[in-house]
């Protein structure tokens, strides 16, 4: 991954550093919610700076959630986590959509033996995390991702 000039360098957690491996793995994939429909890049859209342009998001079975996305840029530079600051690492906040009812509903203790049983998955979170997919794996691939997004402009 390359840091923008200007910018701070990113500190990765040992063992969750940069890869394209992890990177690749669950953001823009429907699996993550109770019935497949939505994914994190549902609500997150890479066009508008990983955000929502609604002012109420919408979950799966077209819940309306009570916020809309929050942009999801330099979050690697941030303290906390979630508007109200509650949560204290990414690996933590990416618990809060998948839990939240109106949105994703699920459990990720389900997420991951689901996606065990799915080949495809085993074998990218094996390359990723040299395991099989497990909550750990989703979480720290999930904040991985989350943590690479800088928001900066390249000049043409």
């Amino acid at each position: 991954m390359e840091i923008p000039e200007g910018f701070p360098s990113i500190d990765f957690p040992e063992g969750n550093e940069f890869t394209q491996a992890r990177w690749d793995l669950l953001f823009y994939d429907p699996i993550l919610s109770v019935d497949s429909s939505i994914s994190c890049a549902s609500c997150h859209h890479p066009s508008i700076a990983f955000s929502d342009a609604v002012s109420f998001s919408l979950g799966v079975k077209d819940l309306l959630g009570t916020r809309n996305s929050s942009p999801l840029f330099n979050l690697a530079y941030h303290p906390y986590f979630t508007r109200k600051g509650g949560v204290p690492t990414l690996k933590m906040q990416v618990l809060v959509p998948i839990q939240e009812h109106n949105e994703f509903n699920h459990n990720i203790v389900l997420i991951a033996e689901k996606l065990a049983d799915h080949k495809t998955y085993t074998e990218m979170a094996v390359e990723a995390y040299d395991r099989v997919p497990d909550p750990f794996v989703i979480t720290q691939a999930l904040a991985n991702f989350e943590r690479s997004l800088l928001s900066w402009q390249q000049s043409i």
